[in-house]
């Protein structure tokens, strides 16, 4: 706050007429540690101003340096807390995320919770923490120019705070307007983004089907449906500066014409007239940063009351009872399942409520016709059991249910005479059970980290066994890094069998005593469909194998059969099904066992 004060000196001190006395200067010129300098040339007063003003710049000097390293510290922290904040937001974020139900994801779209990642970590906590620096900062332009306007002119001081009554009316009635049309802005940009989300994850049925220049002009018709609440958005905030600055620019005009009358009558000279404007000037930015403050201010919590709705989402209770030793067998009873409608809910919380039975029922969302209708069935240890059905009948969702994925609307799902509801879900998925999903997802790392990814402790030599079972060691040897060669985001630079096989060998290394395979060879040739087929031989007796499959040739080698469709159509061996069940000899009608 001391640079208008040497402008102002500066000025007066290059005339002779009107220079200030030497002994003076300190009096506002000097109020810190520099008096030994000020002393050093106090003997050379009698140099007149000339030597005044050259005292006056090279004593400047040091606190253009104090200001810049100021300026340094205070932008280097102020950026490094921003930082440790986002990062910790986002890390607290996406644990939480993590920690809930399949329904949650169902609901809501994956551009939807990135943006909350990405832009909202991002740009709440930068808002709310550089809005707190620059509040400072105003304040102190405008209180501190406040008092040095009264020190050098109390009557020019008192025209000039007039105004700002009238800048405080101005804020005051625009915000909530600006704060309106901002919500509203952020909404619909996020709409957009989630068709481009949608776009580019099915951008191979886009290109297939030549549909390109379709979805460009769907998405520019999206975003221009935006254009009417952002052209109001960015009025309404252009009308607030604006009136800002003309009530700014109109007292500045009032200061500049009764300062000249001052100036004329010689109470306030040209020096002291300058720093009164640019005094002005500083609380003329501080009270127009403050209204912009509000605007960011109101952009960071809209963008943290969306994180918000992440971190202050409910985590579902987990079971902590683990058992010592697992047999394999597993027992259904009287199970029914319903999916909640997967529209998506006005809050993550609608969704994330509905994390068990009671909260599954009494949720605010409809309910849909019951998938699994009444299943029961007895598996012992070691057995290979089939589930075949329709489209649509429920295989992969009983599966689901099994591992606990997936809780049921009543029923049981009983592990060696236990109840999996009273069992650490964490531990049945790491420990029990295995699954190969029908369309297996790699994540964007090397092959063997994929194939790790169900137990990172595999050995190299447990790798390279469990690919070869699966036909794929002599693929990967022929790769310039081998094992380590990345696969690209999902898998993108893999085959579909490619990577269902390195699935496969996710799931052999897993060793879990449970192994799920949905449609295990819907995407491999016949020479791997029968390394499959040998890979299920030499399991049997060993592991619990539940096999869904339309695959003749797999069906034959199972020991029951479990025939869904509209609930439970038949459950027991093959020959017997072929008897008792027209779905199966609907799906096999020349099967021959």
């Amino acid at each position: 706050m001391l640079y208008p004060r040497i402008i102002g000196l500066l000025i007066d001190s290059s005339d002779l007429s009107k220079a200030p006395s030497l002994e003076k200067c300190p009096e506002y010129f000097f109020p810190f540690p520099l008096f030994a300098i000020n002393n050093l040339f106090s003997k050379f007063d009698a140099l007149g101003s000339d030597f005044l003003f050259n005292r006056i710049l090279v004593c400047s000097i040091p606190l253009y340096i104090l200001g810049s390293m100021a300026s340094w510290f205070r932008v280097y922290h102020t950026q490094t807390a921003i930082y440790l904040i986002q990062k910790r937001y986002r890390r607290k974020s996406f644990t939480k995320l993590l920690s809930q139900n399949l329904f949650f994801f169902h609901s809501h779209t994956c551009n939807y919770l990135l943006s909350k990642l990405l832009s909202d970590c991002e740009e709440g906590p930068k808002a709310l923490v550089e809005s707190q620096m620059q509040f400072l900062r105003c304040c102190n332009s405008a209180i501190g120019g406040t008092c040095h306007l009264f020190s050098i002119s109390a009557k020019l001081a008192l025209v000039i705070l007039l105004s700002l009554p009238l800048m405080g009316v101005t804020i005051r009635q625009l915000s909530s307007m600006v704060k309106r049309y901002q919500t509203l802005r952020k909404t619909r940009l996020e709409n957009v983004m989630a068709k481009a989300e949608e776009v580019i994850t099915g951008i191979e049925n886009v290109i297939s089907f030549a549909n390109e220049e379709y979805e460009s002009d769907s998405f520019m018709k999206s975003l221009n449906e935006c254009d009417e609440v952002a052209i109001r958005a960015n009025s309404s905030e252009g009308i607030m500066m604006g009136s800002i600055h003309a009530t700014f620019n109109l007292s500045t005009l009032i200061m500049i014409y009764f300062g000249s009358k001052q100036m004329r009558s010689g109470s306030l000279t040209v020096g002291k007239f300058a720093s009164f404007i640019i005094y002005g000037s500083l609380i003329g930015l501080g009270v127009s940063g403050l209204s912009k403050i509000y605007t960011d201010v109101v952009r960071g919590t809209n963008s943290m009351r969306s994180v918000y709705e992440i971190t202050d989402l409910k985590e579902p209770e987990e079971k902590l009872l683990e058992l010592e030793e697992v047999r394999g067998d597993l027992e259904v009873c009287s199970l029914f399942f319903q999916f909640p409608e997967t529209k998506p809910a006005n809050k993550l919380q609608d969704i994330g409520e509905l994390r068990d039975n009671d909260d599954a029922r009494q949720g605010e969302l409809n309910l849909q016709t019951e998938i699994i209708n009444g299943v029961s069935f007895k598996i012992k240890s070691g057995d290979v059991i089939g589930i075949v059905g329709p489209s649509g009948a429920g295989k992969t969702t009983l599966c689901k249910l099994i591992m606990g994925i997936y809780k049921p609307t009543s029923g049981e799902i009983l592990l060696d005479s236990n109840d999996i509801s009273n069992l650490s879900s964490k531990w049945l998925r790491s420990s029990v059970f295995s699954i190969l999903h029908q369309e297996p997802i790699l994540f964007s790392t090397s092959i063997e980290e994929n194939m790790k990814y169900g137990n990172k402790k595999a050995t190299k030599e447990q790798v390279i066994e469990a690919s070869k079972q699966c036909n794929l060691h002599e693929y990967i040897e022929s790769l310039p890094s081998k094992y380590d060669t990345p696969v690209g985001p999902k898998g993108c630079t893999l085959s579909t069998g490619q990577k269902q096989r390195i699935a496969h060998v996710r799931t052999i290394l897993k060793e879990s005593k449970i192994l799920i395979l949905d449609e295990p060879t819907s995407s491999l040739d016949g020479y791997s469909e029968e390394l499959v087929t040998q890979a299920i031989e030499m399991a049997r007796n060993e592991k619990t194998l539940i096999i869904v499959t339309h695959n003749q040739e797999i069906v034959k080698k199972v020991d029951k059969v479990l025939v869904l469709n509209r609930g439970m159509e038949y459950f027991g061996n093959v020959e017997e099904a072929k008897v008792n069940s027209p779905t199966f000899n609907l799906i096999f009608p020349n099967i021959v066992t």
